[in-house]
């Protein structure tokens, strides 16, 4: 899995270029992407920030990034694979993919 993230610490609000995520069963599953805030009481809990599938092998997606809590500063950025619908707390156990921030 490779990618992008293009993201903004004033106006909360970015998107996500990922390469290489296998299809997800749409019924089932879905992926849901993660952001980390350091500046948050608890660090090491990330925010939700959205979920999407997968439909087509090698696809490119881009995700809107909507964290559901205001974020003081996007740490690293993290997608699992979780229940249809996601998640307001992660379970972690199918992390696919982690992006630290480069400052």
């Amino acid at each position: 899995v490779s990618g992008d993230v293009v993201w903004d610490d004033t106006t909360n609000e970015g998107v996500v270029r990922l390469r290489g995520l296998t299809p997800n069963d749409a019924a089932a599953l879905q992926y849901q992407l993660w952001v980390f805030d350091p500046t948050r009481s608890n660090p090491d809990v990330p925010v939700h920030a959205g979920v999407f599938d997968v439909a087509m092998v090698g696809e490119d997606v881009l995700i809107k990034i909507r964290p559901s809590l205001p974020i003081g500063e996007a740490g690293a950025f993290a997608v699992s694979q979780e229940r249809r619908g996601g998640s307001v707390t992660p379970t972690m156990e199918n992390v696919v993919g982690v992006a630290p921030v480069a400052r």
